[in-house]
């Protein structure tokens, strides 16, 4: 899209820079945004100072904020990976309803429309699976101690071994067997005491490390708990 251009502070794309010359793949997760630019700009300030190689959007990037355009602008500008979510769904649909009163751009919504509800890479030799509530077709999304039966029949039949979401607003980290399940929480709006979040995730090890973007603390390297112990 010719009327994208780059911005600071992150401007590599999705190539991996600095893996060959360490161990650990470090990807910088955002999701949630609703069309938020100032909270998205401080998560891409706090995942660039922590050094990330790779970053990845899961969802839900418009609505209930007011600047879709320019959020939209500046991940178009990173050339991420990001998925579409629910409310981005949403605002499609209201587009066509009404193309003038939706309050974004064509090339706003050209740019949502492309996007896949899921994608999946590898990285760091592991089977990445990224999607929005689940890659499961499916309404209910993972918490602790809920897995839905759908969900977890796809995690039977899927050999991924991480499978990152967005929805909640509630930072995760969950095991299904030979599966993970990670959640970076929301950029926007937190539903949890930590605030508005984003994460690190570190590859191969599957660790997730969770960043409040409200709080001048260290990241909080989160637990991987039993999904339906």
């Amino acid at each position: 899209m010719s009327s994208f251009s780059s911005a600071s502070p992150l401007r590599r794309g999705p190539a991996l820079l600095r893996f060959g010359r360490r161990a650990e793949l470090r990807v910088g997760l955002i999701s949630d945004i609703h069309a938020n630019l100032g909270l998205l700009e401080h998560a891409l300030a706090r995942l660039e100072r922590a050094g990330v190689d790779q970053l990845a959007c899961l969802g839900d990037i418009v609505e209930k904020g007011d600047e879709p355009d320019a959020v939209v602008e500046r991940l178009a500008a990173l050339a991420l990976p990001c998925v579409r979510g629910n409310h981005d769904d949403n605002a499609l649909r209201h587009a066509q309803l009404d193309p003038r009163g939706c309050g974004m751009t064509s090339d706003t919504l050209a740019w949502l429309d492309a996007l896949p509800h899921t994608r999946e890479y590898t990285w760091a030799e592991r089977h990445v699976v990224l999607a929005h509530i689940t890659p499961a077709d499916d309404a209910t999304p993972p918490r602790p101690g809920e897995l839905s039966k759908r969900l977890r029949r796809w995690l039977d039949r899927s050999d991924a071994d991480l499978v990152l979401l967005g929805h909640t607003h509630v930072p995760m980290h969950l095991r299904w067997r030979a599966t993970r399940i990670c959640n970076p929480g929301s950029t926007s709006t937190g539903r949890c005491a930590r605030g508005p979040t984003c994460a690190v995730l570190r590859l191969p090890d599957m660790l997730l490390e969770v960043h409040a973007l409200e709080r001048d603390a260290e990241p909080e390297l989160l637990d991987c708990s039993d999904a339906l112990a």
